[in-house]
């Protein structure tokens, strides 16, 4: 391997904590505030992502058999992800419509499927995929002002889903990237199209 691609698995080893712990982001320290103005979201955005992420923490911690679900939930520029295993099929549409509910969100991913919750040894490897998907996103030169952190990567039973706010010319070299990773079974892009004027 590498010495470039060794430091592109550091670089998204370092970064992978940031994926659930959205207050770091605007509360952190100087070492954060990079994130946010690299950010592509406007940062009232990022204040309401974070807000709609909280509600449905709230919504799941009130479903049924809470301790047969495994619920992974991402809200980016208003647009909601919703991967993991649930018990039931009546579960996973209950809470998309709520989620649907939540002021502010737009759209509503459920990706959820109806099995087992996954055990720690499949979720360390998606914790490993994504990092490896991360590094390799990191060596991409594709745009001045790309860079790693502009994509939101969540991995589920090796199921690799991309959001974030590309260009359309950023969209698909991030797409192969993630698809040359040992151990990815799909890639699936929820992307929007990024349009530089419209942040603020």
């Amino acid at each position: 391997m590498s010495y470039r691609k060794i430091l592109a698995l550091v670089f998204g080893a370092l970064i992978l904590p940031l994926s659930g712990c959205a207050p770091a982001l605007v509360f952190g320290t100087v070492g954060t505030t990079g994130v946010i103005m690299a950010d592509r979201r406007a940062n009232s955005v990022i204040i309401e992502d974070q807000e709609i992420e909280f509600k449905i923490d709230g919504i799941i911690r009130d479903l049924p058999y809470s301790s047969k679900n495994h619920i992974n939930k991402v809200s980016y520029n208003r647009h909601v992800l919703l991967a993991g295993e649930v018990y039931t099929r009546d579960i996973g549409i209950t809470l998309e419509e709520q989620v649907k509910k939540i002021p502010g969100v737009v759209e509503v991913y459920n990706e959820l499927v109806i099995a087992p919750p996954s055990s720690m040894a499949e979720r360390a490897e998606d914790t490993f995929i994504t990092a490896k998907v991360k590094g390799e996103i990191a060596l991409l030169t594709i745009s001045p002002d790309f860079y790693a952190g502009n994509v939101k990567v969540v991995t589920e039973r090796g199921y690799v889903y991309l959001m974030g706010l590309l260009k359309p010319t950023e969209m698909q070299p991030v797409i192969d990237a993630a698809r040359k990773v040992s151990g990815v079974i799909e890639v699936v892009p929820l992307f929007q199209t990024y349009y530089p004027e419209k942040k603020g």
